[in-house]
Protein backbone atom coordinates (compact mmCIF):
# COMPACT_ATOMS: atom_id res chain seq x y z
CA UNK A 1 0.00 0.00 0.00
CA UNK A 2 1.31 3.48 -1.34
CA UNK A 3 1.12 6.02 1.61
CA UNK A 4 3.02 9.35 1.30
CA UNK A 5 6.04 8.38 -1.18
CA UNK A 6 6.56 4.47 0.66
CA UNK A 7 5.02 1.30 -0.63
CA UNK A 8 4.93 -1.50 1.37
CA UNK A 9 4.70 -5.26 0.14
CA UNK A 10 3.18 -7.81 0.27
CA UNK A 11 0.80 -6.52 3.12
CA UNK A 12 -0.67 -8.96 4.66
CA UNK A 13 3.05 -10.52 4.91
CA UNK A 14 3.89 -13.76 6.49
CA UNK A 15 7.54 -12.20 7.58
CA UNK A 16 9.71 -10.63 4.55
CA UNK A 17 8.61 -6.76 3.51
CA UNK A 18 9.83 -5.46 0.42
CA UNK A 19 9.84 -1.20 0.79
CA UNK A 20 9.75 0.89 -1.81
CA UNK A 21 11.10 4.04 -0.39
CA UNK A 22 10.99 7.45 -1.85
CA UNK A 23 14.59 7.75 -3.00
CA UNK A 24 17.70 6.29 -2.51
CA UNK A 25 18.77 7.64 0.95
CA UNK A 26 18.71 5.46 4.40
CA UNK A 27 15.66 5.31 6.55
CA UNK A 28 14.64 3.99 9.96
CA UNK A 29 11.25 2.18 10.47
CA UNK A 30 10.36 1.06 14.01
CA UNK A 31 7.14 -1.69 14.22
CA UNK A 32 4.56 -0.85 16.62
CA UNK A 33 1.88 -2.97 18.20
CA UNK A 34 -1.53 -2.09 18.72
CA UNK A 35 -0.71 -0.71 22.31
CA UNK A 36 1.69 1.60 20.58
CA UNK A 37 4.63 -0.73 22.27
CA UNK A 38 7.93 -0.89 19.83
CA UNK A 39 8.33 -4.19 19.04
CA UNK A 40 11.38 -4.00 16.45
CA UNK A 41 13.85 -1.41 15.16
CA UNK A 42 15.41 -1.55 11.68
CA UNK A 43 17.44 0.95 9.54
CA UNK A 44 18.12 0.12 5.97
CA UNK A 45 19.40 1.69 2.64
CA UNK A 46 17.04 0.70 -0.35
CA UNK A 47 19.21 -0.74 -2.95
CA UNK A 48 19.51 0.47 -6.87
CA UNK A 49 15.82 0.05 -7.67
CA UNK A 50 14.84 1.97 -4.75
CA UNK A 51 13.63 -1.16 -2.96
CA UNK A 52 14.67 -2.68 1.13
CA UNK A 53 13.88 -6.20 1.46
CA UNK A 54 13.17 -6.59 5.61
CA UNK A 55 12.79 -9.92 7.19
CA UNK A 56 10.04 -9.54 10.27
CA UNK A 57 11.90 -12.13 12.31
CA UNK A 58 9.55 -14.19 14.58
CA UNK A 59 6.50 -11.73 15.13
CA UNK A 60 3.45 -12.37 16.53
CA UNK A 61 0.21 -12.64 13.93
CA UNK A 62 -1.64 -8.94 14.19
CA UNK A 63 -1.63 -5.78 13.02
CA UNK A 64 0.94 -3.41 13.01
CA UNK A 65 2.55 0.17 12.61
CA UNK A 66 5.27 1.26 10.85
CA UNK A 67 6.69 4.40 11.67
CA UNK A 68 9.80 5.36 8.84
CA UNK A 69 11.89 8.20 9.06
CA UNK A 70 13.96 9.07 5.95
CA UNK A 71 15.74 12.64 5.62
CA UNK A 72 13.68 14.20 8.38
CA UNK A 73 10.28 13.10 6.94
CA UNK A 74 7.91 10.64 8.99
CA UNK A 75 5.97 8.36 7.59
CA UNK A 76 3.21 5.47 8.94
CA UNK A 77 2.24 2.49 7.71
CA UNK A 78 -0.57 -0.62 8.97
CA UNK A 79 0.55 -4.00 8.43
CA UNK A 80 -0.74 -6.77 8.47
CA UNK A 81 1.10 -10.12 9.81
CA UNK A 82 -0.28 -13.50 9.14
Amino acid sequence: TRRQGFLIYPNPTSGNLNIQCPGNSSANATIYDVLGRPIKQYSFTPGSLGIAEIYLGPIAPGIYVFVFTQNGKRYVQKVVVE
